[in-house]
């Protein structure tokens, strides 16, 4: 059981060690392997003929994602000035015996590490979308094979990103929650 958590943590810290690189490499890596599959005529290509449909709705729903980051990362930051003001006032009166772990947080370097993970979300997510956005325009003047690798390649990676600011959400909320118990006990 160790183990398994182990190898999890290690999949965690390269996860959001450095995320763009990890998924353009990750998304680089499934695309191949529709490469190889169509190659050996596993999967044929030729007959996704709504290949531009999929590359418009995974588009809007990465600015929709984009859009969702944002509202998470202006929660972030609030929390973090709300937080900053409590533990000035806490100072001033000398009353502070327990911090929270929420507190811990917004006062640590991965405070810092999560909103960075958050901008690079939306980042990735923009260009994720202007890929789409690419493809919309220009599909007369593309070829089938790059349009469904091009719809692979950036499908994969907004779905990562996803899952990353959805995992981050995530912490965040355990960390909540385990504050309120210690406050509560």
């Amino acid at each position: 059981m160790k183990t398994i958590i182990k190898f999890r943590n290690w999949i965690l810290d390269l996860f959001f060690s450095k995320p763009f690189k990890y998924d353009i490499l990750f998304a680089t890596l499934i695309t191949a392997i529709a490469y190889y599959l169509n190659y050996k005529r596993i999967i044929d290509i030729n007959s996704y003929s709504n290949v531009i449909k999929i590359a418009s709705d995974v588009g809007k729903s990465c600015i929709t994602i984009a859009g969702f980051v944002l509202t998470i990362l202006t929660i972030v930051v609030s929390f973090k000035n709300a937080i900053d003001s409590k533990t000035n006032i806490e100072k001033e009166l000398k009353s502070i015996d327990k911090i929270s772990k929420i507190d811990l947080f917004f006062s640590s370097a991965l405070y810092f590490k999560t909103v960075k993970v958050l901008l690079q979300s939306i980042t990735g997510l923009v260009i994720v979308f202007v890929l789409f956005l690419f493809i919309f325009l220009f599909e007369n003047s593309l070829a089938q094979y790059f349009k469904f690798y091009a719809t692979v390649f950036g499908l994969i990676i907004a779905i990562l990103i996803f899952l990353r600011c959805i995992l981050t959400l995530k912490l965040i909320i355990k960390l909540q929650m385990a504050s309120y118990r210690t406050i509560d006990s």
